[in-house]
């Protein structure tokens, strides 16, 4: 009974394994996307806290208005 059993039973196994395995392909995935998301707001932030680059753009904007 058991020589019967055990090769569905590895049957089994190995497709819980891949299971996960396709699981944990997709999850990290997800965080690949969520950390490349949280990257491109990162940059965004730092672009607009950039104070000297906001005063040099107005103030280049107000020497093209004078002209």
């Amino acid at each position: 009974m058991p020589q019967q059993i055990m090769p569905y039973l590895w049957m089994v196994v190995a497709g819980a394994l891949g299971l996960v395995l396709i699981i944990l392909a997709l999850v990290l995935w997800e965080v690949r996307k969520t950390v490349k998301a949280f990257a491109n707001i990162a940059e965004r932030i730092s672009i607009l806290t950039d104070i000297r680059g906001w005063f040099d753009f107005f103030h280049k904007f107000k020497k093209k208005k004078k002209d």
